[in-house]
């Protein structure tokens, strides 16, 4: 793996597909906004639909 997260092999850039797809379920974060306070977000990952 280098710097830009690709394997390289035979002299090809390959990408890992599990970094790219996320699994099932419900992802968290916070984040500051330019006021210092904090920012909530949720994202729903699920099985099917909603493409």
């Amino acid at each position: 793996m280098n710097s830009l997260e690709t394997s390289i092999v035979n002299g090809i850039y390959r990408i890992v597909i599990n970094q790219i797809l996320q699994s099932l379920g419900i992802y968290y974060q916070s984040k500051l906004d330019h006021n210092r306070i904090s920012v909530y977000t949720g994202t729903i990952i699920s099985d099917w639909g909603g493409g």
